[in-house]
């Protein structure tokens, strides 16, 4: 008889910025302030599992040249990691370049 020993446990997610799928079971798990993530194998970008706290747009500087947004983090809580890559704006998906 076949019997399961221990229940399947990885997990599978699909880079944003370079498109790497790729599979994480939970001790590949990184808790930096208020986000859980794991890196992406092979670009290294955070895909991010839970946040437990909502960026406020006052935690940041937020400029625009009309096509893309400019965003410094405000206060040392934050480095340019935790500054999302895209934000719906008008509808439409921008670029978000962090300073």
């Amino acid at each position: 008889m076949v019997t399961i020993i221990k229940p399947g446990t990885k997990k599978i997610a699909k880079c944003n910025r370079c498109g790497c799928e790729f599979s994480y079971e939970d001790e590949d798990k990184k808790i930096h302030l208020h986000k859980t993530y794991v890196p992406c194998p092979q670009c290294n970008e955070e895909y991010i599992i839970e946040q437990t706290r909502n960026l406020e747009s006052s935690d940041f500087n937020i400029k625009s040249d009309g096509n893309t947004l400019i965003v410094e983090p405000n206060c040392g809580f934050y480095k340019n990691d935790d500054v999302p890559r895209t934000v719906i704006m008008n509808g439409k998906e921008v670029p978000v370049v962090g300073v």
